[in-house]
This record gives C-alpha cells, sequence and structure tokens, in this order.
C-alpha cells in the first residue's frame, strides 16, 4: 500500500475509463466467474485475482494516509496500481515469503522495486548530461514567482464595489478598507510563492492571484458564500538558479527520474509476459 502512496504522489498515469484498462491488456472475458476465484474479481494477473474489495481496501488506506484527497482518486488508477504491485510481488516470489500478510507484501514489493532501479541509482552521471537535463527542465530549478498582496473579504456586492472605488482613488485597497469598515485577509505581507498563497487563500484565489498584474485590483469574487478584492502590490518573476548553484538538485532530480524510467519500464515488461483476464462487466460498473 505504501507503494501505492507513493507512485500516485510521483506519477499522474491517471486511467480515466474502462477504455484505457482495455487498451492495456491483450485478452479480456467479459465475466470472470470460476468457482476458484472471487465473485466480485475484476481482473486476473497471472490467474491472481485483483477484487472490488481490495480496491474499496486500497482506498481507505489512501484516505488514512493522504486525507480526503484520496476520494477524487478515479478507481481505474487504484485498480492499475495494484495490478503494478501483484506483478512486482509475482516477480519477487522467488524469495517464498509470499502470502497474506500486508507487510510482508510490502516489504516483498519495496525489494522489488529496489532490485529494477538499482542500476539507475549506480549509473555514473556525466556533467554533459547534467547540464543537459538542466537545460531541458529549467522550470524546476528556478526560483519561484512571488507576490506580494492584499485581499478583503466582503459579504455585500454592493460595499464591495464601493471598496473597489475607492481603491482605486487612493491607489490602496488597505485604505479603501480603512475606510469602509471592512475586513482583511490575514497574511503575511512579505511576497509568497505560489504554494504559500494556496495556503492562506486556497486554491482558486491563489490562481486569480497569481495571473494579476502589479497594482491591480481583481472585480469581486464570489467565493464560498463570501465576496474577496484582491490587490497585487508588486510581483517578483521566476528566476533561473544557476547550474553550479543548482547541481546537487539537479542530481537528485536527474536521479529519480531514471528510477522512475526504470520502473516503469520493467512493469510494462512484466505486463506484456503476463496473462491477464478482465471481468469487463463489473470493472465497468465499479468505474462508471
Amino acid at each position: 500500500m505504501g507503494k501505492i502512496v507513493s507512485i500516485l504522489k510521483d506519477h499522474s498515469r491517471i486511467y480515466a475509463s474502462i477504455v484505457a484498462l482495455t487498451l492495456v491488456f491483450a485478452g479480456s472475458n467479459s465475466e470472470i466467474n470460476w468457482p476458484n476465484h472471487p465473485s466480485d474479481t475484476l481482473v486476473l494477473v497471472n490467474q491472481k485475482p485483483i477484487t472490488q474489495t481490495a480496491v474499496q481496501h486500497a482506498r481507505q488506506q489512501l484516505i488514512s494516509q493522504i486525507g480526503q484527497a484520496a476520494t477524487a482518486i478515479q478507481d481505474s488508477l487504484i485498480i492499475e496500481r495494484l495490478i503494478d504491485d501483484e506483478l512486482l510481488l509475482q516477480r519477487a516470489e522467488n524469495l517464498d515469503l509470499l502470502n497474506a500478510d500486508p507487510g510482508i507484501r510490502k516489504l516483498l514489493a519495496r525489494a522489488a522495486i529496489q532490485e529494477i532501479i538499482k542500476d539507475s541509482i549506480s549509473e555514473t552521471v556525466s556533467e554533459s548530461q547534467l547540464r543537459a537535463f538542466y537545460l531541458e527542465h529549467q522550470d524546476t530549478f528556478q526560483e519561484p514567482k512571488l507576490v506580494k498582496l492584499e485581499v478583503a473579504k466582503l459579504s455585500d456586492m454592493s460595499l464591495a464595489k464601493k471598496v473597489i472605488q475607492d481603491t482605486k482613488d487612493t491607489s490602496s485597497l488597505n485604505s479603501a478598507v480603512l475606510l469602509n469598515n471592512v475586513e482583511m485577509v490575514a497574511i503575511p505581507q512579505s511576497a509568497l510563492p505560489a504554494h504559500m498563497l494556496r495556503r492562506y487563500l486556497g486554491p482558486s484565489l491563489a490562481t486569480i492571484a497569481q495571473s494579476m498584474e502589479n497594482n491591480q485590483i481583481s472585480d469581486p469574487i464570489v467565493l464560498h458564500q463570501a465576496i474577496y478584492l484582491v490587490q497585487i502590490l508588486s510581483t517578483q518573476p521566476a528566476t533561473p538558479i544557476p547550474f553550479d548553484q543548482a547541481k546537487p538538485a539537479v542530481i537528485r532530480e536527474f536521479r529519480r527520474k531514471n528510477r522512475d524510467i526504470a520502473l516503469l519500464t520493467a512493469l510494462k515488461a512484466l505486463r506484456e509476459k503476463s496473462s491477464m483476464d478482465i471481468n469487463i462487466t463489473l470493472v465497468h460498473t465499479l468505474i462508471i
């Protein structure tokens, strides 16, 4: 289950529908109804069942570990991660420890992953490879854009429009707020990066703020039965970090991506060599 969480965090491979699942596997059955398998079997991986019960259990585990954000994860993605787990566990089966114990299964999956990525970990990286990677992923190696702003919160649209006009007259949302006895949202007075804007304002207001220009005052923004006004005081654009300064981070990111590629390549090979049967009827019902 730990592998499911880590891969969900590190990758955005989302299989949005039953069509995506069907394309992955070579052979499928409309129903799996063999007496030797659970009735809620969704997929057979080399005759090992992935069940609807397992998907539900995996989701509960995710909710306990990453919170309610897990409820937005599609069932098709969880099924894919469970299939990957099963393939990794079968690869480690020569250890003769494979059983239903979740702790043992987690250790086996981790051992299989380490075996797959060991070459990428020990691979020598040249200076030219690092510089090429640095240039290709420039957005990763830069100081973030910073925004300094003020935000007012109101409950009346007519008052919001008056505050906007007063802000234009005084060039200051803070001054207009004082004139109209309006509540200000408590945020640091320093310039903030995107993740801090989201922390203090939430994703919707943060996205709007990042799209605004210096000294701009927003139109009334209605969110969660409240009205917000945003004024941008200053912005500092994102600036690249020099290669020599960013080099340790470049090495870490280079190796991380190589590990990801090695793991995904190995999983693809395992899938191609495996026997897969899908209970199309049950999986379709679960996802749709």
